[in-house]
Formats: structure tokens, sequence, C-alpha cells
């Protein structure tokens, strides 16, 4: 009859191999979820670009609305009376022609809209895109400290320190002005808006009867809530945005 064999110990080798195989799956572990915050992260910021895009065209729209209504006004009043005569009177050729001038009008119109609403944005981003570059604030900072000013003294001619005066604030009065340029931009927007999106219901003629005997039923909600995504919602877009995106650099090591 076979005597059973008890299953031999463990080798010392075996020993020392099932704690470092346990701490290497630990490590893989630990950089999988790391991975996976990261790629997250990245999700994240793509998904802030995607929202920011969609609050763009939201945006946009506004100026679309003004530079249309301005084209439709320009060719009533603009085109002469024969050409209007002819465009109304004259099958096809003046189907044509009428789609040429109206079609030119709205191109000019919506195109210097849009340069405008490109140009206010870009004025009331460039403080926010300029905070959020370490590598050009380093290269900002740099320049300022080593810029030579121009002592002023007591025996100076007047004209002579001011013009030291004016020559020592060159470089900081350009930073300056974008933060100057910041505001304006954000007030010329907010007068575009509060035309095309007046806040009370039926629009500025009706402002007279509103401010004799006003209600909550002449509260526009719509048109501010189109107001408010013109004049911030770009702005809080790219702040998501460059948000995640900093702490993706942050998180992946010294920059």
């Amino acid at each position: 009859m076979a005597v059973p064999r008890n299953n031999p110990p463990p080798t010392e080798t075996a020993r020392q191999t099932e704690p470092s195989r346990t701490a290497y799956t630990r490590q893989d572990l630990k950089q999988t979820q790391w991975d996976g915050f990261m790629l997250a992260l990245a999700a994240a910021q793509l998904l802030s670009a995607s929202i920011t895009i969609w609050l763009i065209w939201q945006s946009v729209e506004v100026y679309v609305g003004i530079g249309a209504g301005l084209a439709r006004a320009t060719v009533a009043s603009q085109v002469p009376s024969w050409l209007q005569w002819f465009i109304h009177h004259t099958y096809w050729l003046g189907d044509f022609v009428g789609w040429l001038v109206s079609g030119g009008a709205s191109l000019i119109a919506i195109g210097g809209m849009l340069f405008l609403y490109a140009l206010l944005q870009v004025g009331e981003v460039a403080p926010l895109l300029l905070e959020n570059s370490p590598r050009t604030l380093r290269r900002l900072i740099a320049t300022l400290t080593q810029q030579n000013r121009l002592t002023i003294t007591e025996k100076d001619h007047p004209t002579i320190a001011f013009l030291k005066e004016r020559h020592n604030l060159i470089p900081t009065a350009w930073v300056d002005t974008i933060y100057t340029a910041k505001w304006i931009a954000y007030g010329i927007d907010f007068a575009i808006c509060l035309y095309a999106c007046p806040p009370i219901r039926g629009g500025w003629s009706k402002l007279r009867l509103v401010l004799a005997a006003p209600t909550l039923s002449d509260f526009d909600a719509n048109n501010v809530f189109r107001i408010a995504i013109t004049l911030f919602a770009v702005e809080l877009g790219f702040f998501v945005w460059l948000w995640i995106r900093r702490g993706r650099h942050l998180l992946s090591g010294p920059n």
C-alpha cells in the first residue's frame, strides 16, 4: 500500500519571490489608477473644449442676427429704386441679381460683425491667457525687471522728468493696456447685447411703460440669459479648459 507523501515546504527562493511579486502587482495597480486619473482629466479637458465651442456658437448668434438685420436695412434703403423694380419684376434674372445683392450685403455685414465679435472676445480673454502661461509670465517678469529705468532728479527740467517717467512706464503700461482693453471690450459687448437682446419684453420701445408700472412679466429672462452667455460664457469656458490643462501639467511633473 502506497504511503502518501506530504507536500514539501516551499523553498527559500519561492518565499523570496512572493513578496516582490506582490509589490510589483501593487505598483502596477497604482500606475493603472494614475493613468486612469490622467485619462479622466484629458476627457474633462476635451469636454470643456466642446462646451466652450458650443457656447461660442450660442454667443455668436447675437452678432450674426445684428449683421443680418443691418444687411436687410442696407438693401432696403441703399439699393436704387430702378434696381429694386428690376429685381421684383424680372423673371429669373431679377431673382439672381436680388440674390447677389442680398447675399453680398449679408456677407459684408455678417462678416464685419463676426470680426468685431472675435476682436472683443480676444480682448476679454487675453488677460486670462496671459496669466495661465508660466513660461510667458516668467519671460514677462524677467523683461520688466531688466528694463533700464532712468533716474529722475530734482535738477531735471519738467519736460525731461516727464519724458523719463513715460520711458519708465512703457513696459508696465503695455500690460496695463491689456487689462484696460478687457473692460473696454466688455463694455462694448454689453452695449451690443443690450441692443440685440433687450431685457424688456417688447423691446426698448416699451421702456417708459415699464418704468411707469413695472411688473415681473415685463422681465425677459431669455434675453438676460443670452446676454450672460454672450458676455461671460467664452471666458468661463476658457478658464475651465486652462484650469484642467494646468492641473494636468502640474501632475505630470515640473515644467
